[in-house]
This record gives structure tokens, sequence and C-alpha cells, in this order.
């Protein structure tokens, strides 16, 4: 056999690996037309397993509806949605599975402000349902005050071709609902991605309640307001003061004034927020040097790198024995990050968080403590202080 037909050859075959490699992966992403319909049977057979996951986080009295799946794009897709109020400090479970020629394709739980036809991207929705999908779908979510929350589903048409009365897809709903305590709250959950901007919203309280369970003892009593640009000083006194200045002065002769978290807690045997002789206060720590206008408290931690703080604590101002400290992001689920800050080194060293909490101890022996997140947290915090028996 010649050169040419060898080579012919092998074109022929390397030509018909890659037909089939193409035909292959276009069948993957686009089913065939007129492919069967889902038997309604089936449907419920896997609908009654994903509501059993939601009766086992302790969710009950189950609601069924069943609705049509509405056309868009000249029958290649579809859509459908259901609307939920739910109480306060309430888990909820919403299952959706579907049956004829429609499959899902996307499915979410938002405010019923962001439209009942579309998975709101911006903002994004609270919840949306993990790939792969198709027949079945179910998300949870769990509140801390009442909401009016809209389920949005999305289909795609895999017999676009059929006559209207015949591709048509039937959504099967089932709602399910527990307290937030018996099901153990949005950590709890197993179905479903929650987004950033739904946890957030899930407020101070959800978050605190979250903490208390991971950390028992440490985020007990009461809560100080940890605010972005300002730093909280426990105690409020000139030397805790002067610690904060120490840090956020980059060189010794440049003067800075850094915000000061200025609430007084009720009940706080350990700070009284700031006096309202304080301006002597800063006067005194800032040793007569005439102050710039206030600033955000923030400390260098490398070439134009900055970390904000949120607290200086000083446990030789707060009795002979140390203190258990707690630090809550206000955050459910979101993992944080929080340092003590080295002046002489200008580093930090991280403190182990548990999702949006961490404990720690503090000993007199250690002295003022800077603690410290990133920048781009504009989130607030809640600091615990407590004295060790």
């Amino acid at each position: 056999m010649s050169l040419r037909a060898v080579l012919w050859v092998l074109s022929a075959f390397f030509s018909a690996i890659v037909a089939l490699m193409y035909a292959t992966a276009t069948r993957a992403r686009h089913p065939p037309e007129n492919a069967p319909p889902v038997a309604e049977a089936l449907a419920r057979r896997v609908h009654n397993t994903e509501v059993a996951v939601a009766r086992a986080l302790g969710m009950r009295e189950p609601v069924e509806v069943t609705l049509p799946v509405l056309e868009a794009d000249a029958g290649a897709r579809g859509h459908a949605s259901y609307t939920l109020s739910l109480g306060a400090e309430t888990c909820a479970a919403v299952v959706v599975s579907v049956h004829g020629y429609h499959r899902i394709e996307r499915l979410g739980l938002q405010h019923r402000a962001e439209g009942a036809e579309r998975v709101s991207v911006m903002p994004p929705a609270l919840v949306v349902a993990r790939e792969p999908m198709g027949v079945t779908g179910q998300l949870q979510w769990c509140t801390h005050a009442p909401a009016e929350l809209v389920m949005v589903l999305e289909t795609r048409n895999l017999s676009p071709m059929l006559p209207p009365p015949v591709r048509g897809g039937t959504a099967i709903v089932t709602v399910l609902r527990g307290p937030s305590a018996e099901v153990g709250g949005v950590a709890a959950l197993n179905r479903g991605t929650f987004s950033p901007e739904g946890l957030v919203g899930l407020g101070e309280g959800a978050a605190l309640d979250r903490a208390a369970s991971l950390e028992g003892p440490s985020v007990g009593g009461l809560a100080l307001p940890l605010r972005p640009g300002a730093a909280r000083l426990v105690p409020s006194t000139a030397v805790t003061y002067r610690a904060l200045l120490n840090s956020v002065q980059q060189r010794d002769d440049e003067p800075v004034h850094p915000r000061v978290e200025p609430e007084v807690v009720p009940g706080a045997w350990f700070t009284t927020g700031l006096p309202l002789e304080f301006s002597i206060v800063e006067q005194q720590a800032s040793r007569g040097q005439t102050l710039p206008p206030v600033h955000d408290a923030v400390v260098q931690t490398g070439d134009r790198a900055f970390s904000r703080v949120l607290a200086v604590v000083d446990p030789r101002q707060l009795g002979r024995g140390c203190v258990r400290l707690g630090f809550v992001r206000h955050a459910v689920g979101l993992r944080a990050r929080l340092a003590r800050y080295d002046r002489a080194s200008g580093g930090e060293t991280e403190v182990p968080m548990h999702e949006n909490v961490a404990g720690l101890r503090l000993c007199p022996s250690e002295g003022p403590t800077v603690f410290t997140t990133d920048t781009q947290d504009a989130l607030v915090w809640s600091l615990f202080v407590q004295r060790e028996p």
C-alpha cells in the first residue's frame, strides 16, 4: 500500500472518531426531538422520596398543589410559580416534580418582589436547587422573621415540535413546614444552594442563635455590636485607646484618629461605651498631639494591605482572671476571617472559626489584643465577654 493510501485511511479513521465524539456531545446537550414524556407515576415516586427527606428534618403538614407549566420561547421552555407565606422562626421545604414533556432546568426560592417567571440573578434567589435535576428538585429555607416567598420553576421542553396541546407539562408542588428550633435552622438543611445575600438577610437573631448552638457558653450574655469603620474598646479607657492608636499608627510621628464604637451597652460590667469626657481621654492617649479628622479603624498588614479593626480587648483591666471571648459575624453559615494583629511584626495570626463564630480565651498576661478581619467585610459582628469562674 502506498504512503498516500495509508494517509488517506488514517485521515478517514480519525475523521470518523471526531464525528462520533461530536455527535455524542451534541446528544448530551440537546436531547432528541419528540422524546417520550415522563409518566406521572414515575414523577410521584421520585417526588415522595424527596418529601421523606424533608420529613426526616422535622417538617410536617405537607400541602400539595399541581400547576400547569406555562409555555415560553415558542414552546421550547416553560415556567411555573407558587407563593408561600412563612411565619417567624419557621423552616420550609418545597419539593417540585414535573411530568409530561418538560424537564426542570432551574428552580429557586426568592422574595416575591423579584418576580415569578425567572429565577432571580440580580439580586440572587435565596436558594436554588443543586444540579443535576430533571424530574424532581427540592428547596429548603428558614426564616427568622415572617416572609412571603415565591418558588420559581423554569423548564425545558424535550419535544417542542409537537403541537401545543400535546407537548405540555405539569408540576407537582409539595410544601412542608416545621419550627426552626426543631429542624435546627439553616445549618441543618440538606437541599439547595444558599446565596450569600440570602444568608446575610436572615439577620442578627439567626446568626446569634446559630452561634449559640456551636459555641455554647462563649456566646452567652450581652452582645456588644462591632460595626464597620469603628473599633470596640474593652474596656473604654485611655489605656485601651492608646493600644488602638499604637496599632493604627504607621509612623511614630504620624497623628491618627481612629473611629471608636460609641454605643453604651446597659449592664456590661466591662465597658461604659465612650464616657462623656472622652475628648479628655483622647488628649491623654495622644499625648497632646493635634488629631486629624476621624477615620476608619484599620491596621496595615503589608504593602498596601490593610485589615479592619473589630475590637481591642485588654484583659488586664477586666479583673485578675482570664476572660472568654465570643465573636459572631451576622451571616449564618458563611465562614469569616478573624485574626490577632501584632504591631511589632505587622502580621496577623488567624483565629479558628466555625462557620460564623469563634470562641477563645484571653488572659491578663497577653496584654491588649487587637482583633481584625478583612477590610472588605462590611457586616456587623457581635462580641461577647465573660469572666471565667
